[in-house]
């Protein structure tokens, strides 16, 4: 049984026990042990992630999205590697053996991501240090494993990477795969979420925030 699946098990036990302290503690203590283990198995993994496998994810959710013209890599006017799922957009100094979209009729869509991430770049909000690889994917675990405990779908993971600013852990985890040296530059107009600027020696690009309840 993996630390992911224990850890699935012992919260739904702690739902169920709500009522009875000594036996909420004791799982209190164990779920703690569990979360330990999946921090330890996440840095183990980190060491066989690569940018190609996460950027292959990302065209794989344009095809969820029915982002069709997203669904291959583009190339950018300066003939850098370009992908996108609407949510992120990277462009890469050095392209990776992902499939390359070069048909004509997909100009408009990387001419509107390229004008997007532009914009991005002229955030002037200080610049955010993302968590490491292996806190993100332990907080993913962790949260996948809530989910299933309480019988409900993890389809984001919110969390707050600075000050009222929150993006899904979901998406950022591949960004950092890509561009594992990454800062994230947010606007400063308002409250007005606009997407982060991704500044990289590996490339450039932006994600957007996502709305959270607390957010006002």
């Amino acid at each position: 049984m993996t630390a992911e699946k224990a850890l699935e098990k012992v919260l739904r036990i702690m739902n169920v026990a709500s009522r009875e302290s000594a036996v909420i503690e004791e799982c209190a203590s164990f779920v703690a042990d569990l979360q330990a283990e999946i921090n330890a198995a996440a840095e183990k993994k980190n060491g066989r992630r690569n940018a190609q496998v996460a950027a292959l994810r990302i065209l794989k959710m344009s095809y969820k999205n029915k982002q069709e013209k997203l669904t291959k890599a583009l190339v950018a006017s300066d003939g850098q590697q370009l992908i996108s799922d609407g949510y992120r957009a990277i462009k890469l100094v050095t392209p990776l053996h992902i499939p390359d979209n070069t048909d004509n009729t997909v100009a408009d869509v990387t001419k509107a991501v390229e004008g997007f991430i532009k914009m991005a770049s002229e955030n002037l909000g200080d610049e955010i240090t993302p968590p490491s690889l292996s806190e993100l994917s332990s907080l993913i675990s962790v949260k996948r494993a809530e989910a299933k405990a309480d019988g409900s779908r993890l389809t984001n993971v919110p969390y707050e990477i600075a000050p009222g600013i929150h993006v899904d852990a979901l998406l950022l985890l591949d960004v950092l795969e890509i561009l594992p040296d990454v800062v994230l530059v947010p606007s400063v107009v308002g409250k007005e979420r606009k997407p982060l600027y991704l500044k990289s020696e590996y490339g450039c690009g932006l994600l957007c925030p996502i709305l959270v309840r607390n957010d006002g």
